[in-house]
This record gives C-alpha cells, structure tokens and sequence, in this order.
C-alpha cells in the first residue's frame, strides 16, 4: 500500500474514533444515572478500536516495505543494454580461498535474445595449450579447459544450462595464413581478433584494457600499469602461436605469444566469453 494511501487510512480511521468516543461522552451525560461498569465498557470498545485500527495500518506499512525489499536488484537481461555489466557464476578472485566471488561480465552485443558477454577482469593465467606445438582453437588445452574445469568450478546447473552453446568459427591470420582450424561447438571460448576489433573497434586500445584479478596475480599473470595480457584463440604467425591483447589494450595480427608462454616469457591470461540465453 502507498504513503498517501496509509494516510488517508489513518485520517479516515481517527474520524471514526472521534464520533464513537462523541457517542460515548453523550450518553455519559444524558444518562446521569448510568453504572462506572458501563463507562469503563465504553472506554474498554474505544480501546479496541484503537487498537484494531493501529494494528491494520501497521500491517499495511510493513506490506509496504516488504515489497520493496522483495524488487530484484540484479540487472534483468531482457532489459540489458550493449556495455552494462551484470553478474553471473562465482570464480576465486580475491586471493582468499575461503569463498567464490560473482563474476562480473561485460555484454558486448545483443542478438536473438541472447547476450553475448565478456570476462570484466582477467580472471586466471593459463597457457594456451601446454606444450609448444602446432595447435589450433579446437585443439588447444585452454578450450579443454575453459568447457570442462572452468564451467564445472564457476557455474550452478541452472547457470550452466542459461549459456548457449554455439558455433565458433577462428579465423586465420590474415597476414600469414596461419591455419584457425575447424569450427567448433562451445559454450566457452576466447574473443578472436576479428572480433575484439567488431566489438571494441580498431583503435580504442584503452577499451580493451583489463585489470587482473588478486587471483590471476597470484597465479602470475604479466602485466603492468594494472593490467594484464589476455589471450586471443586468433593463430598468430606460425601454428604453435596464438594472438594476444597486451595490458594497454593494443591488438595485432603481428602480436602474439607462443602457445606456451615461452617466446618472451609472457604469461597471458584469460577473459571467457560466451552467449548467455534470455
């Protein structure tokens, strides 16, 4: 119920104890004879009234409030916008392993009631596949991991069946030919270049900038000026090389890594990506 309408309740109420107690006072004084038995039953109804009526609008306060309390507070994502962050799953980002934090996930683009969202923080290093060799997106340790350990550790089933599984399509690198391997069917996967520029554009490397979580590093992320290198699944200049974004936010078909880190010692990490269901 409404303030205003609490209000009028109240005035409308208190109206009617003045005319019963107007009542009452009356037929004390027209009626000198009357017994102390019957005035004390008259204050005794003008009581309970007060009491019922206080009551009522007491109730109908604490219905007022316990709706309010009760809106959601999350973002709902029918009615999300291209750039809102919203909250989903838990991952270790703290540092302190006691509990999961919510993570925090960019929305890049909206489509067929889906949305299509990114990691806001370089949640975890890993390598792109750990061992140098030639390996594409399909056939690296990173996509293993990203669908099977990190799903299992960061979602709930009811998350786990909100994230569309789709195709994915890597490019190759379109100044060498680096092979981007088959299409594949994930649920989790990393941004390629083509996309981060459709996404981010080609010139707003600021944009693209991420901050490492306490926990990636912990883990020993590089990076510097807060923050980190992220991996693409975009093949760099040979097969055993992936893309890669550095912590200023720059990206380039000619910057990449070695799938294991070792080319300089670079140590990327990881912003999931994936289309969550309506």
């Amino acid at each position: 119920m409404r303030r205003k309408e609490l209000t009028n309740l109240k005035s409308v109420k208190g109206m009617a104890l003045a005319a019963i107690l107007a009542m009452a006072m009356c037929a004390s004084a027209c009626s000198a004879g009357g017994t102390e038995a019957e005035t004390d039953d008259v204050a005794q109804v003008s009581e309970d009234v007060t009491t019922g009526e206080d009551q009522e609008v007491a109730d109908a306060e604490n219905d007022s409030e316990e709706q309010t309390a009760e809106e959601p507070q999350e973002l709902n994502l029918a009615e999300a916008k291209v750039g809102d962050i919203i909250t989903f799953g838990a991952y270790e980002q703290d540092g302190d392993e006691s509990a999961k934090e919510p993570i925090e996930w960019k929305i890049l683009a909206i489509s067929d009631n889906k949305a299509l969202v990114i990691s806001d923080k370089v949640l975890d290093v890993k390598k792109y596949n750990e061992e140098k060799t030639d390996v594409t997106w399909e056939t690296c340790s990173l996509r293993t991991w990203l669908n099977n350990d990190f799903v299992a550790e960061a979602f709930d089933d009811a998350e786990k069946e909100q994230i569309a599984e789709v195709t994915v399509t890597t490019e190759d690198n379109a100044i060498n030919g680096a092979d981007g391997g088959n299409d594949t069917n994930d649920k989790l996967f990393l941004l390629s270049l083509e996309e981060v520029y459709e996404y981010y554009g080609t010139s707003f490397e600021v944009a693209r900038k991420a901050a490492p979580t306490a926990y990636a590093e912990s883990n020993g992320v590089s990076g510097y000026d807060n923050g980190a290198y992220w991996w693409l699944r975009t093949p760099g200049s040979t097969s055993n090389q992936a893309c890669i974004v550095n912590p200023g936010g720059n990206a380039d078909k000619m910057y990449y890594e070695n799938v294991d880190g070792s080319l300089n010692q670079t140590y990327p990490g990881v912003r999931p990506a994936m289309w969550i269901n309506f």
